[in-house]
């Protein structure tokens, strides 16, 4: 019997096209600024370029387009514009653009609002005129800092961040509507962070920051997060909120905030309040129908407050607050007052 020593035709060409679709394509080289990027493709620097005044350094006109920093740096000038810049809503997607420093631009950094299916990476940011990146539409920033610039570190609706950090911005640091996970916002001269609402932020950091160390709209979570040393609240939700397993401490008023028609559950909130006549809370509810459970408040000025009736209070353990443990406006549910040891309620707020 003879071994056929051929393959299927169809077969072949798949594997044909395929070997060559696996040929890496080369990059077009950036060597000189400013420059227009109107076609798909990859494109990379392979060296430091220096913009002009007047113009934006990089403008990207086309979707489905790379461009690689490749370690190197766009450098702004007196002057300048943007140095990346995504022609606004022209609706072009599939852009990514990664991997070095845009700094000293007279505007901002990336430019990019209106921009879909957009990915931005490994970018440092620093020192720009306004924002650090500002972008909206469907976009996922990852792993980068925006450093020193004189607006937002990162303005971003649509968003989804991922292990960036702000800090030492003139504004917010990161001013974003989307998911916010794993980032350090901290040193910025407004909100550490700020999120639209609808937005969820977990295991993220907001710390020395001029305004609230995180703030937000309305329906929004905050899992896992931490924010401490912050001018105003650590954690400052509007209604319809949930916030878990969080540590405020060290806030310059109340260390968590909600409106109303929120869930505040399993937090520590210590020594808030720092702010001279401030009266601190660990937590503060201002409206109705919120449910605070399981909470542990120590040496704020309040341990707990609310100002509206129609609250669920139960199951918070405050100490060692120095005006009061417990300030409960009338109308609200609450477990019994007492000793954790001696209290008869499973619903039980423990005091000293």
């Amino acid at each position: 019997m003879k071994i056929q020593r051929f393959l299927h035709l169809p077969l072949a060409a798949a594997l044909a096209a395929a070997a060559q679709a696996a040929v890496p394509v080369a990059a077009t080289d950036i060597t000189a600024l400013p420059y227009t990027i109107s076609a798909p493709g990859a494109y990379e620097l392979t060296g430091n370029l220096t913009g002009v005044s007047g113009f934006d350094g990089i403008t990207i006109a086309s979707s489905d387009v790379t461009l690689d920093l490749n370690g190197f740096s766009l450098i702004g000038v007196p002057g300048s514009g943007n140095g990346v810049r995504l022609t606004p809503f022209a609706g072009y997607e599939g852009i990514r653009v990664e991997n070095g420093v845009i700094r000293d631009w007279g505007a901002s950094g990336v430019l990019a609002n209106g921009s879909s299916r957009t990915t931005f990476s490994h970018l440092f940011l620093t020192d720009n005129g306004e924002h650090g990146l500002r972008t909206g539409g469907v976009v996922l920033i990852s792993d980068c800092i925006a450093c020193g610039n004189g607006q937002s570190g990162f303005n971003a609706s649509g968003a989804v961040l991922e292990r960036c950090i702000a800090t030492q911005n003139g504004g917010i640091g990161l001013d974003v509507g989307g998911e916010v996970r794993a980032c350090l916002s901290s040193s910025n001269g407004d909100d550490g962070v700020n999120l639209a609402g609808g937005s969820i932020i977990t295991e993220s950091v907001a710390r020395q920051n001029g305004g609230d160390g995180m703030s937000t709209g309305v329906n929004t979570t905050f899992q896992d997060c931490v924010a401490t040393s912050n001018d105003d609240d650590g954690i400052k939700a509007g209604s319809t909120a949930r916030v878990t397993g969080c540590l405020t401490a060290a806030n310059g008023q109340h260390g968590i905030e909600v409106e109303d028609a929120s869930f505040v559950a399993r937090n520590l909130c210590a020594k808030n309040g720092l702010d001279a006549g401030s009266n601190g809370a660990g937590i503060l509810a201002s409206g109705a129908n919120n449910r605070l459970e399981g909470n542990t408040l120590l040496d704020n000025d309040v341990g707990l407050m609310t100002t509206a009736a129609d609250n669920a209070i139960l199951l918070n353990d405050c100490q060692q607050n120095s005006v009061a443990q417990y300030v409960i406006a009338a109308g609200s549910a609450f477990g019994a007052m007492g000793f954790a040891a001696t209290s008869a309620s499973a619903f039980a707020n423990f005091i000293p």
